[in-house]
């Protein structure tokens, strides 16, 4: 009677452990983490070692992904203060930060842009994806972007953007065209 109880017992253990090992994923991408914490209207300002801020990044939404430590970010924009022009902005329909806000991914519908002193746009790019390095003050995108300057405007494919030069940088050039300024 014992030998009976024991073989059924294995048997039940064979089975159940088997049942379990069917339902845990093999992979641990396969896991769907829910955030740790979140947060609407959000705002981080990074400041510099002389103590004035270099960038400040906004984000109607955010959310903290523990796995890998980065923001998931809706409507992020992002403004990168540099020490002789104005403010670079960047906006986008969403966005990713990581390793403390130093890589930040943006997606969807992608806006850089300048502004001089008298609050007008003189340099505007549009994207679908960019990459930014914010302490080496540096973006890049394989995407295809137009880029709008006072009289020009350049289409292409592929960008690299010096924030600290204000330097562009068309990776596959496509058109320029140049317009004629405004007679008065």
């Amino acid at each position: 009677m014992l030998i009976v109880i024991l073989a059924i017992a294995a048997l039940s253990s064979g089975w159940m452990m088997n049942r379990l090992t069917r339902t845990v994923p093999q992979d641990l991408s396969d896991l769907e983490l829910e955030p740790d914490y979140y947060m609407e209207d959000f705002t981080t300002i990074t400041i510099g070692e002389n103590g004035l801020p270099l960038n400040t990044l906004y984000a109607i939404y955010m959310e903290h992904n523990p796995m890998d430590d980065s923001l998931h970010l809706q409507q992020p924009k992002l403004e990168i203060y540099r020490t002789d022009n104005n403010p670079l902005y960047i906006t986008a329909e969403k966005g990713r930060a990581t390793d403390n806000n130093e890589i930040i991914l943006l997606q969807g519908k992608v806006r850089m842009w300048e502004e001089n002193n008298a609050g007008e746009t003189t340099l505007n790019l549009e994207t679908s994806e960019v990459r930014i390095l914010v302490l080496e003050e540096y973006a890049e995108t394989d995407q295809n972007a137009v880029i709008i300057g006072k009289h020009t405007t350049i289409t292409g494919r592929g960008v690299r953007a010096n924030f600290k030069d204000s330097r562009l940088e068309i990776l596959n050039h496509e058109q320029t065209i140049i317009s004629q300024p405004d007679k008065i």
